[in-house]
């Protein structure tokens, strides 16, 4: 099953995939900006089974220069998780930017629209340069029907949770 994660430059998306795919053991040092579609995959237990499923995490780049590209890069994608970062109000904001073109995929199995979708809010490790409210990322999530997740990649912090969530919506679909 494919994961796509999108959402605003330097949110933090290539860290969220690295340490979730390397169980925390991996977070990147320096900021490098994602020029290309990466997929990696790990296998995830769905929770409350005995079974587990191959997750293929799709980390998009984000510039303008390549959101015509995006589609092409998800080719058929099952799942959605949109990040914001909680220090950059904007982030949040473009939130529906994101959504909105990735309703714009076709998508597996449900034509029009994702199995499930995530918004995950990162770097609540920055709590003294927060921004935006929990609240206020529940609100928007809510608003495009997703379920809200919030966490640290730095920390590893959180971010289990949304990947067993689709993982399950995934399993039950």
């Amino acid at each position: 099953m494919a994961i796509h994660l999108s959402g605003n430059p330097a949110v933090g998306k290539t860290a969220i995939s690295q340490v979730f795919l390397s169980d925390g053991r991996e977070f990147p040092k320096n900021y490098s900006m994602t020029l290309a579609a990466e997929v990696n995959s790990k296998f995830i237990q769905i929770p409350g089974k005995a079974d587990a499923v191959e997750l293929l995490v799709f980390d998009s780049p984000s510039l303008d220069l390549y959101v015509d590209c995006l589609e092409s890069f998800w080719n058929t994608p099952d799942l959605l998780m949109i990040v914001y970062d909680v220090t950059n109000k904007k982030s949040l904001e473009d939130v529906k930017y994101w959504y909105s073109i990735a309703m714009k995929t076709k998508w597996k199995g449900r034509n029009s629209s994702p199995i499930a979708t995530v918004l995950f809010a990162n770097k609540t490790d920055l709590d003294k340069r927060r921004i935006c409210s929990e609240d206020e990322g529940i609100n928007v999530a809510e608003n495009l029907d997703m379920k809200y997740f919030s966490g640290s990649a730095k920390n590893n912090q959180g971010l289990e949770d949304p990947f067993r969530f689709l993982a399950s919506e995934f399993y039950q679909f």
